[in-house]
């Protein structure tokens, strides 16, 4: 363990020089990995321990900070002081015990279990891929346009003046991992078109054509989502990916033999509506959903299973339709 290889190295009124500045520089990275939507106990603990990991830290951690909303600590637009959901009224599901010693421990032994899972998840999934350099550049481009913190300050900007309802926006991420085991629960294939529907950054879309070289097409309400998808297609000369800005409930589904959607956030009535799409495209094309089920008589369950998303583990459920 480095601290402690340091500490045996250093004479002795250095060593307590030594403690002193690791401790105040872990509570700067515990300050600065907070603002930034990464785990302050986590990221301090891992400084204080193996110093030498600072510079690591601050290569990879995201480029911009964020505010929390402290009524509902959801993340608020970069310079904002009003919260869009709380003026609005939208509940949590659950009330956060905002200030109690136990709250504080629960949302960082959270946070610590979700990084711990996301670093696992993108890390291995980088692994098995890395030798397709289309998936590398791909990952650079993401990269290049966003951090974690910046997708959900420009949903909770952008979405305030849609039609749509704001909670049905919010930001989520589907690791590479977990998209790939969705597409072989799929049975993807060559003669597939793959619709996901809320696309976000794109990277499920192109992901799926960089596997199948099918054509892959995203669709989002959110303006940057799209010229950001478009930009990185068009930059690494994606064929048959296409982006759609909009709301997708107004759009053509009978193209589609494959269909994603992390559901999660959807109320009753968003669902009602979005399983009533689904009679328009072909029977046998396959839906994925997140969350939810859709029950409804022309499409069937066929599998369940629980995979890993950027927010936790969540139930997947593969329907058919008939």
């Amino acid at each position: 363990m480095q601290f402690l290889d340091i500490l045996k190295a250093l004479p002795g009124d250095w060593k307590l020089v030594f403690i002193l500045v690791i401790f105040f520089i872990s509570i700067l990275v515990y300050r600065d990995s907070s603002m930034r939507g990464l785990s302050g106990p986590l990221w301090s603990a891992i400084f204080f321990f193996f110093p030498l990991m600072l510079p690591v830290y601050i290569i990879v951690r995201p480029k911009h900070t964020i505010a929390f909303c402290e009524k509902c600590f959801r993340i608020l637009p970069r310079d904002s002081d009003d919260c869009y959901f709380c003026e609005k009224g939208i509940p949590v599901e659950e009330e956060p015990d905002d200030y109690s010693v136990r709250g504080f421990v629960l949302r960082s032994m959270w946070q610590f279990f979700l990084d711990i899972c996301r670093t696992y998840n993108q890390f291995l999934g980088f692994i098995i891929f890395f030798f397709r350099r289309k998936f590398l550049l791909l990952n650079l481009k993401l990269l290049f346009f966003y951090s974690w913190g910046m997708c959900h300050q420009t949903v909770a900007t952008e979405g305030r003046n849609m039609d749509i309802p704001i909670n049905t926006l919010t930001y989520g991420e589907t690791p590479f991992l977990s998209a790939w085991r969705l597409f072989r629960l799929a049975g993807l294939n060559k003669r597939d078109v793959f619709y996901d529907l809320g696309s976000g950054t794109g990277n499920v879309v192109f992901f799926c054509n960089i596997l199948y070289g099918i054509e892959s097409v995203g669709i989002d309400a959110i303006p940057t989502f799209i010229d950001y998808s478009n930009k990185i297609k068009e930059s690494l000369k994606f064929e048959q990916v296409n982006f759609i800005k909009g709301n997708f409930l107004l759009e053509d589904f009978s193209k589609g033999t494959v269909f994603f959607i992390v559901s999660t956030v959807f109320d009753p009535d968003t669902r009602e509506k979005l399983a009533e799409k689904f009679k328009e495209v072909s029977p046998g094309t396959r839906v994925i959903t997140v969350s939810h089920v859709f029950d409804v008589p022309h499409l069937k369950v066929k599998t369940e299973e629980k995979m890993f998303f950027s927010w936790g583990y969540e139930n997947i459920y593969l329907h058919e339709r008939i």
